[in-house]
């Protein structure tokens, strides 16, 4: 019956809110704000973290800890954002000092009228930001409206990675930082993800030393291509939050070492309407065995 009656108010023109957008109208403290279809927590959580190691009172809400509503009842220096598409249908007037959509790929197509209605509402971001953080590797991140932007990627982007005397390094606008292994996560994905936190926090001019100490001591967040154990030389990884193709596909490319068929994969649920079919040349190259479960077990 609610919903009946929230959807007879929208057809009648009535406005309908959700409590990111009441949270925008009565904040007044800065806003880091991050979507995509793959990384948000990982990406919040890790800015919060540098934030904190540089000495600032962070609220950590949106799609991931306190509800927005109660933080804006704690005293917090800045508030660090993770939104879904859900979110980001009812909300305008949000002003992120930086805000990004870290990548898209197929995902909730039960829910949107095809990519492209899904990929523009993760650009609603972008409105009213003052500046926009973009992967250069994906093009459907690109913000169209926004004179200020930042590019992250693995090459020749304003945030990237760089080899020196056969050590990789984290770049930033052109100056060599630290090296990547200061990063205690695994993967390339949870490298490009500390480049996304390092574009996004560069309006506050923070010290390499204080990303690199951040980096150090963050560990990943459970179930996100968590490391669960290692016997006889194999690893076993937890990575249940990884719920859609894309970032099944970011799992594989990092884990996966050269051509070698090393993975084996269990797989399954809801693929929510996903084209499962992009999966089969990462599943040729690098998946010895699949074993699948779940709703959409008999597809994949």
């Amino acid at each position: 019956l609610a919903q009946i009656d929230v959807a007879l108010a929208i057809k009648s023109g009535v406005e309908v809110i959700g409590d990111i957008e009441l949270f925008a109208r009565i904040n007044t403290k800065p806003v880091i704000a991050v979507t995509g279809s793959n990384g948000k927590s990982s990406v919040v959580t890790l800015t919060a973290k540098v934030l904190e190691k540089a000495g600032f009172k962070v609220g950590l809400g949106g799609n991931i800890g306190t509800p927005i509503l109660d933080l804006l009842a704690q005293n917090r220096d800045v508030f660090v954002l993770e939104l879904s598409s859900f979110q980001l249908e009812t909300t305008s007037s949000l002003k992120p000092v930086s805000a990004t959509v870290l990548n898209i790929s197929e995902d909730h197509l039960d829910r949107y009228d095809g990519m492209a209605q899904y990929t523009q509402t993760k650009h609603n971001i972008y409105e009213n930001c003052e500046n926009a953080i973009f992967s250069l590797d994906d093009k459907e991140t690109y913000p169209t409206k926004i004179n200020n932007k930042l590019s992250f990627a693995a090459d020749n982007a304003d945030f990237c990675l760089v080899t020196q005397n056969g050590q990789s390094y984290f770049s930033a606008l052109g100056k060599i930082l630290f090296e990547t292994s200061n990063l205690k996560v695994e993967g390339k994905h949870n490298q490009l993800n500390a480049l996304a936190v390092m574009a996004l926090l560069s309006p506050w001019s923070l010290e390499a030393e204080t990303f690199k100490q951040a980096f150090n001591e963050f560990l990943g967040l459970d179930h996100r291509c968590q490391l669960v154990a290692s016997i006889n030389k194999v690893k076993y990884f937890n990575d249940s939050k990884a719920t859609n193709v894309g970032a099944c596909i970011a799992s594989i490319e990092s884990l996966a070492a050269g051509s070698n068929k090393n993975i084996i994969l269990i797989a399954g649920g809801d693929g929510k309407g996903a084209d499962f079919s992009t999966l089969v040349p990462y599943f040729n190259k690098n998946v010895k065995k699949l074993i699948c479960l779940g709703k959409d077990a008999e597809q994949l």
